[in-house]
């Protein structure tokens, strides 16, 4: 499947520029949940845009088993925000600088919550602290979480085996084109 795969796509090409004028950055965030089956760990995926051109991309298995699908989303959120701030603080230093929050898409809103909102929130006691750092990210109007429907997470591509048509989809939203 994958040699049939790489050679249905030989020609497929990462379009980046275009007519997009604003160097706003953006990202998707998104984690399966215990898809290791080894440690049951979970994998991390996002990609980031400088306007509508894809810029970081990762796909990693997490360093600690989540509890949850919350864990395993917060802490994507968290390894995601902090490479948006990277990007924010690289264009901004090139006189790029963006004023308004970078959003980033994320389909889990229970991990919304936790990271909109410094209140203590009951059972998420054991995530350690230095995941909280995604909270002051939020409060400090540095990037915002928007929630999107999981058929429009692009980074599902980075965390799980899709259908076609969802993978078509998703290939074409990060800007692959054949």
């Amino acid at each position: 499947k994958i040699v049939s795969y790489l050679k249905g796509t030989r020609n497929a090409t990462l379009v980046l520029g275009g007519t997009e004028t604003t160097v706003g950055i953006n990202a998707y965030s998104d984690a399966d949940w215990g898809g290791d089956p080894d440690k049951r760990r979970s994998r991390t995926g996002y990609i980031i845009f400088i306007g509508k051109s894809p810029v970081i991309w990762t796909s990693k298995l997490q360093t600690t088993t989540a509890f949850s699908s919350c864990e395993a989303e917060y802490l994507a959120l968290g390894d995601s925000s902090k490479d948006v701030v990277w990007t924010r603080n690289l264009v901004s230093e090139m006189g790029f600088r963006q004023s308004y929050a970078s959003p980033i898409a994320e389909d889990n809103k229970s991990a919304i919550d936790i990271a909109s909102n410094k209140k203590s929130f009951s059972g998420v006691k054991h995530i350690e602290i230095r995941h909280h750092a995604i909270q002051d990210f939020v409060a400090g109007n540095i990037i915002s979480l928007v929630q999107v429907p999981t058929a429009e997470m692009a980074a599902d591509l980075f965390t799980k085996n899709l259908p076609f048509p969802a993978f078509s989809k998703h290939r074409k939203t990060i800007g692959i084109q054949l």
